[in-house]
């Protein structure tokens, strides 16, 4: 592609006939005829790898008006810019040009895979090929293909887009992380749609304060087109910043609430395994019910099905179909997983829970469906967010009949700190530092009609200390653990 059409309206370079053959900020994946784009990261300044990139054959830098360019890549096309990242993304859209013709980005602190996969479930429940995109990998149908962020670089996204959009998929669902968000990584993507689960606390470590995590968040309203539907829930922590800057910037807003909104939830009864629910939509009632447990879950599949109505005209005309499809939504990998009960009687869930707000969430969202004792088993991750190892520890004490303490993923710090961090806040805690260990414990302890909440890791794969990273499951673990001790182990979608 000529580097004159990537550019656009973007800062000159010269020559601008050049030919670009790939466009990358990662010099390692560089190759003849490649942009570079000399990002700076939180970690690592990938201006140091100019000399790498030009020797595996970049033809064309997009660089900092600030920084320096090397003696060595000045025969390099140079393109200054007053925003790298932003710019950088925005070439990768042009480069790699197509994307499904509906594609829409869901942020929050929490739910946003669930609300990606449901969605996803959604619309294919109408026929379309769709995808999700995010913390799972990328998803197409029941078949998923891992990535290791929510929100990938723009070059990696903007490929993958591309490839969906030629293997036929037409509605395509992402998840947008705050460190997505303010590294101008989904600038590009032609959103039809946004949509907001909530605000609460998360990556202070990166953002510092809530105010600029909140700042982070918002720039989604700003990437959403004029007049196209940002969609929330009116009673989410969060909602009324995000819709009021929503509306001070020409977007459209689509409502869901408990009382009036454009999707309306008039009623909710709580069942063994679910709930039946009452909708309002367009001045008419439907009946229907959901498989899933807690009143998060039912956040997340109604955000979902509001998704469906404000971006697909075929979704709105047929809302009695939308609204029947969800009582067939799948088990998302490690949210609130049923994966089978104990030799006594007692059920097993794991769930990715490693914030406050979602650790109390799951809480008290259990406590109506048990006739025993509610059991946590959790831990806090390394060199991260230090302030919510106490608070998450103290709702331990106040929701949780039953607690164990263990590590999450340590990283570099000391295992057993963390774990004192959390226990002063509920010191009657049992303290196993052994993950492994501490699961088959506290499945021991279960009793008829108890529920052991597994939390804080949910679908990942494997754990990482001091001294790296080892595979290992919740999912896998407890599932093996339940067999071997007399229970019953259930399956779900990997």
């Amino acid at each position: 592609m000529p580097l004159a059409e990537l550019l656009a309206n973007e800062p000159s370079a010269s020559p601008k006939a050049i030919a670009i053959r790939g466009v990358s900020a990662d010099s390692r994946q560089c190759g003849e005829g490649y942009l570079f784009a000399a990002l700076k990261g939180a970690r690592a300044d990938s201006a140091d790898h100019i000399d790498e990139a030009r020797r595996k054959g970049a033809v064309a830098l997009l660089l900092s008006e600030k920084a320096e360019c090397p003696e060595s890549a000045k025969n390099l096309a140079l393109i200054r810019s007053p925003n790298v990242a932003k710019n950088f993304a925005e070439i990768a859209a042009r480069f790699h040009r197509d994307q499904p013709r509906m594609v829409a980005a869901i942020t929050g602190t929490n739910g946003k895979s669930s609300t990606a996969i449901f969605a996803q479930a959604l619309f294919a429940s109408f026929g379309f090929s769709s995808a999700s995109l995010g913390t799972l990998g990328v998803r197409v149908g029941s078949h998923a293909f891992p990535d290791k962020l929510t929100t990938p670089d723009p070059a990696r996204l903007h490929r993958q887009l591309a490839m969906l959009a030629r293997r036929g998929v037409s509605h395509a669902v992402l998840e947008a992380s705050s460190h997505g968000l303010a590294q101008y990584r989904l600038d590009g993507v032609r959103l039809r749609a946004a949509a907001l689960t909530h605000i609460g606390r998360d990556h202070l470590d990166y953002h510092k304060s809530e105010a600029h995590y909140l700042r982070a968040k918002l720039r989604l309203v700003e990437i959403l087109p004029k007049n196209r539907p940002l969609v929330f829930y009116d009673r989410a922590k969060g909602a009324k910043a995000f819709a009021r800057y929503a509306e001070e910037t020409g977007r459209g807003l689509f409502r869901v609430s408990d009382k009036e909104g454009d999707l309306t939830l008039a009623r909710s009864l709580p069942l063994a395994d679910g709930c039946r629910l009452r909708l309002i939509y367009g001045g008419r009632h439907f009946e229907t019910s959901l498989s899933l447990i807690g009143a998060f879950q039912r956040s997340n599949a109604l955000l979902a099905a509001a998704l469906a109505l404000a971006s697909d005209e075929d979704c709105a005309k047929h809302p009695d179909r939308l609204f029947a499809a969800l009582q067939n939504l799948p088990t998302v990998p490690g949210r609130l997983e049923y994966i089978g009960h104990s030799a006594k009687g007692g059920h097993v869930y794991v769930d990715y829970a490693h914030t406050p707000d979602a650790l109390s969430a799951l809480l008290r969202d259990m406590r109506p469906h048990l006739s025993g004792r509610l059991h946590l088993l959790f831990g806090c991750g390394g060199e991260r967010d230090v302030a919510k190892r106490g608070e998450m520890g103290a709702l331990a004490r106040a929701l949780a009949d039953r607690i164990t303490i263990t590590d999450d993923n340590p990283r570099g710090e000391d295992p057993a700190a963390i774990r004192q961090a959390i226990l002063r806040a509920c010191p009657d805690a049992e303290e196993i530092a052994d993950r492994r260990e501490a699961i088959a414990r506290a499945t021991d302890a279960l009793e008829q009609g108890d529920a052991l909440l597994v939390a804080g890791k949910g679908h990942e794969e494997s754990q990482e200390s001091s001294g790296g990273r080892r595979r290992f499951s919740d999912r896998e673990e407890a599932r093996l653990y339940l067999t071997q001790s007399g229970g019953a182990a259930l399956g779900g979608i990997a």
